[in-house]
């Protein structure tokens, strides 16, 4: 791609093409397909420039710029590469706000969202001081989310990656968020009763250790493996906090909201129920747009 020669429109069909023909990205052939990597190539374009879409637009027949075109060629091939565009342009999108990612967190998902609403809820309606504890933070999305949503809560995270902590923090500060965080284990942080909290939110690691060399390129070669692997059957996490039992909960009313992968509500769900250790406790599952039931929710004292 020529700086000199090259329109800004030009730049974006080359883009387009090279995607589309030439690139590794893991994507199901469908009508969409060429709209879905239009979007992208235009989207690394905006970040090259430093331009919003309009800006891109209404400059397509201008010439690229050399620096532009020179920033915008490379990201366009990492991104044919499977690098994922979040990890390209620093940015991922997350319940209307763009938060700073990079290869140090896992890439906040738009099912996580699913996740902040139901625990939003249930603050608004029954504790809206409540302490929160976000358990394996990685990029911060739920904490900071979480504590601009619901303002009056006490907003703790934890996560065993210093990388993830780092990226969580620049957010928090990004955003203004006053969320207090904690490295290590976050099982055993909260077990050891040195975080006091009445609610507990995680999306921890839930793919089977088995199905990771069959994720996406752009998962399995490029995001944080401890952010996935959740141990042979994806519950290794869920049965760690099943056995810590409720009783790290601050008294009074309380609840829990976990992520869980496709399958695994109802499992979890159980084991919950089944332990002995949660009694007392009311567990329900929330499915997502698609039907898939993606959040086990659990409360005591309200349902």
């Amino acid at each position: 791609m020529s700086a000199e020669t090259w329109s800004i429109g030009e730049a974006l069909s080359w883009a387009s093409s090279l995607l589309l023909n030439e690139s590794q990205i893991a994507m199901q052939e469908t009508e969409h397909r060429q709209s879905i990597l239009r979007s992208e190539a235009e989207m690394l374009l905006q970040w090259a420039g430093s331009w919003n879409r309009v800006q891109l637009l209404s400059r397509l027949s201008e010439p690229i710029p050399a620096g532009v075109a020179e920033r915008f060629a490379e990201a366009v091939r990492d991104r044919a590469n499977s690098i994922p565009l979040q990890y390209i342009t620093g940015s991922a999108g997350f319940y209307g706000r763009e938060f700073a990612v990079d290869e140090g967190c896992l890439i906040p998902r738009p099912e996580t969202e699913w996740l902040v609403e139901t625990a939003k809820e249930w603050i608004t309606n029954h504790h809206r001081n409540a302490a929160v504890v976000d358990v394996g933070t990685g990029s911060g999305a739920i904490a900071v989310t979480l504590k601009l949503e619901c303002p009056g809560i006490q907003m703790r995270a934890v996560d065993v990656s210093e990388a993830a902590l780092n990226i969580a923090q620049r957010n928090a500060k990004s955003f203004g968020a006053e969320v207090s965080f904690h490295y290590g284990d976050g099982i055993e942080l909260v077990r050891s009763g040195n975080i006091q909290f009445n609610v507990l939110v995680t999306n921890p690691p839930y793919i089977p250790t088995g199905e990771l060399d069959s994720l996406d390129i752009e998962v399995r070669d490029f995001e944080p493996k401890t952010a996935l692997d959740g141990g042979v059957e994806g519950l290794d996490f869920y049965r760690r906090l099943i056995e810590m039992g409720q009783g790290v909960f601050a008294p009074g009313s309380a609840a829990l909201f976990a992520e869980v992968g496709a399958g695994q509500a109802e499992v979890v769900s159980r084991s919950f129920k089944e332990s002995g250790k949660w009694n007392g406790w009311h567990f329900w599952t929330v499915a997502d747009l698609r039907g898939i039931e993606r959040i086990v929710a659990g409360s005591r004292g309200v349902i």
